[in-house]
């Protein structure tokens, strides 16, 4: 499930705790995602993440390409910071971010969008998270497991986010 961090403490916000390896699972042809937290002592610029190739059976890959990286951005909400906007990554990172300050922050919360295509053999796909910054490398191992079954490319099901009606088509308002 989805871990909410707070980025000044690094606490998990609702009783989750991070863990120090990614296990994830996925179908073919769907987005699967998850999220970094990168703890800093001091400001930092320059630093990258990204995804390596993940591999598998039979030298099956997904490429490092299939990740797009977003800074989760805080709100407050009361006396709380949770993590919100999801910003794309487009270049060197920085900590904490120019645009907008949380006191004390001392957390970077970043989210990946991995797509897993849906021509690649199920099993487990391995690789890993490499953070960079000057000469500090950090990684941290992803292994994810790829089923048996295939997402269809248009959904045949209303997707239904707090929209409490059906989906109208443009003909429905001429």
């Amino acid at each position: 499930g989805d871990v909410k961090l707070n980025p000044i403490t690094g606490q998990a916000l609702e009783g989750t705790r991070p863990l120090r390896r990614l296990e994830l699972h996925a179908a073919r042809n769907e987005v699967c995602a998850f999220q970094i937290a990168i703890g800093f002592a001091r400001p930092f610029a320059g630093a990258s993440i990204g995804l390596s190739d993940l591999r598998g059976p039979g030298g099956a890959t997904i490429p490092r390409s299939a990740a797009r990286w977003f800074l989760q951005w805080p709100v407050r909400i009361g006396q709380r910071w949770y993590p919100d906007y999801a910003v794309p990554v487009s270049g060197p990172i920085c900590a904490p971010w120019p645009r907008g300050r949380v006191p004390n922050q001392r957390f970077l919360l970043l989210w990946c969008d991995l797509y897993v295509p849906k021509n690649i053999p199920p099993g487990l796909y391995m690789g890993q998270v490499v953070f960079r910054c000057g000469a500090v490398q950090l990684a941290l191992p992803v292994r994810l497991h790829v089923h048996r079954f295939t997402m269809p490319d248009q959904t045949s099901f209303e997707v239904n986010l707090n929209c409490y009606g059906p989906v109208y088509s443009d003909a429905d308002y001429e």
